[in-house]
């Protein structure tokens, strides 16, 4: 007989699974598939190498669980088992600094990637602060700007190039 809880899984989604820049690249998005994605996006970002899909400790070097906590945006931490020190799962991410969900800062660049007005991104993201979207918008932006001037690209597909500028190593 098992006795106590079962170990926090040590990964977001199998490392397999974790798509490389070139098949991010491909992937084709519309918002109504990016609306389903939200029911998993932890997942979603994951594979996409848009948040960390496994942690390890900075203090101790041990593989951190992912724990579920219900006071913290995204309901899940990195949690060290052994210090008992934790992360959010956005660290060292995009999304680190940011407090609104994850799916509405995604809606947010896909709207944004597709010139939608921000009144429109407003709407399709249900962000109701105006500062909020504009803010984004505007570090859409400045990101895209430094992409542009690392990369060629046809411009085609803006959201999946801009994912893949925003992706960790």
């Amino acid at each position: 007989m098992v006795r106590g809880r079962t170990a926090a899984s040590q990964f977001l989604v199998p490392e397999q699974e974790i798509l490389s820049r070139e098949s991010i690249l491909e992937e084709s998005w519309t918002i109504i598939q990016l609306g389903k994605a939200g029911e998993n996006i932890l997942q979603w970002l994951a594979r996409r190498r848009l948040i960390m899909n496994m942690y390890t400790c900075e203090n101790c070097n041990s593989p951190c669980g992912l724990t579920t906590r219900g006071d913290v945006t995204d309901e899940k931490l990195w949690n060290c088992k052994h210090c008992k020190r934790s992360k959010s799962v956005r660290y060292r991410s995009f999304f680190e600094r940011s407090h609104i969900s994850l799916l509405n800062i995604i809606l947010i660049i896909y709207c944004w990637s597709r010139d939608m007005s921000q009144n429109n991104i407003m709407h399709e993201s249900s962000v109701s602060s105006r500062t909020t979207v504009i803010d984004w918008c505007n570090f859409c932006r400045e990101v895209w700007d430094v992409w542009l001037e690392q990369n060629s690209t046809d411009k085609k597909n803006t959201f999946v190039h801009f994912l893949a500028a925003i992706a960790l190593n």
